[in-house]
């Protein structure tokens, strides 16, 4: 199936429905194979605001690795 202009609308609660609707998917389509047939897989998005990702590399593993240099570097823009 290749449907290049299907989109995930960001609409609270409802943007797996919007995500199908926008690939044309209909109940009839879909195969519920998981487990012989017992079961059905379903996945959920999260809409809830995220925390910004820190810019620190606080992990000492990567100490002796290019990543200090990289992080020294970076600039936000």
């Amino acid at each position: 199936m290749e449907v290049p202009e299907a989109e995930m609308p960001y609409l609270a609660g409802y943007e797996e429905t919007g995500f199908l609707n926008n690939l044309h998917v209909t109940i009839d389509d879909i195969e519920f194979l998981a487990d012989n047939c017992t079961k059905i897989y379903v996945w959920h998005t999260r809409t809830q605001k995220s925390k910004a990702a820190s810019r620190e590399i606080l992990d000492n593993k990567y100490d002796g690795t290019n990543l200090r240099h990289l992080q020294a570097a970076m600039a936000v823009q």
